[in-house]
């Protein structure tokens, strides 16, 4: 019984499924006019980028760019060799004479005489002098200094005595008396042990 009510449900379904087709076809009318395009969907993802291209060709170059300012001058470089020599120069004229100096005095009165006596333990030395003019004004010098050591006045006759300090060395030194008149003598000056 369960066989044969299997083989007739077989059979019923085939037979409605070829009465299903037949109603579609049947029912088919003709094709409708299209309908309005829809809305652009969402635009999708970006895709991987595809390989380089070849290089193009090189463009012309571009203008000049305009000049920069100046920069900082450098260090002064090492002087350079002397050059050779100019040629020698004319000889210029001779320059005109020179008025004459006026006449000197005389160095030395010669009747001017002068005596010392060697200096004495404590440097003192006895000085006389005389042919000085009347109460001519006499300064006393060493040698080799400009500093008087002493001076003296002449008397009516020309003569004067004086005495002077030596505060020198041992040795013989050259006494210098000069007159305001412009008489002048020397003589030596013996400085010994103190």
């Amino acid at each position: 019984m369960r066989t044969l009510l299997k083989g007739k449900g077989r059979t019923l379904a085939l037979i409605l499924s070829i009465f299903a087709v037949v109603a579609f076809v049947a029912c088919e009318g003709p094709e409708g006019p299209a309908g309005a395009a829809g809305a652009d969907g969402a635009a999708g993802s970006t895709g991987s980028a595809g390989p380089a291209g070849p290089a193009g060709s090189t463009g012309p170059a571009g203008p000049a760019g305009s000049d920069g300012s100046n920069g900082a001058a450098g260090p002064p470089g090492q002087p350079g060799s002397d050059g050779p020599l100019g040629p020698r120069g004319t000889a210029g004229k001779t320059g005109a004479d020179g008025a004459d100096g006026a006449d000197g005095a005389d160095a030395v009165n010669p009747a001017a005489g002068l005596v010392a006596s060697a200096a004495d333990a404590s440097g003192n030395a006895t000085i006389w002098g005389s042919g000085f003019g009347s109460y001519e004004m006499i300064s006393l010098t060493i040698g080799g200094f400009s500093t008087p050591i002493g001076s003296a006045t002449a008397n009516s006759n020309g003569a004067f005595s004086t005495t002077i300090s030596a505060n020198l060395v041992d040795g013989i030194y050259t006494l210098r008396a000069t007159g305001s008149d412009g008489s002048e003598v020397t003589a030596p000056l013996v400085v010994g042990a103190k």
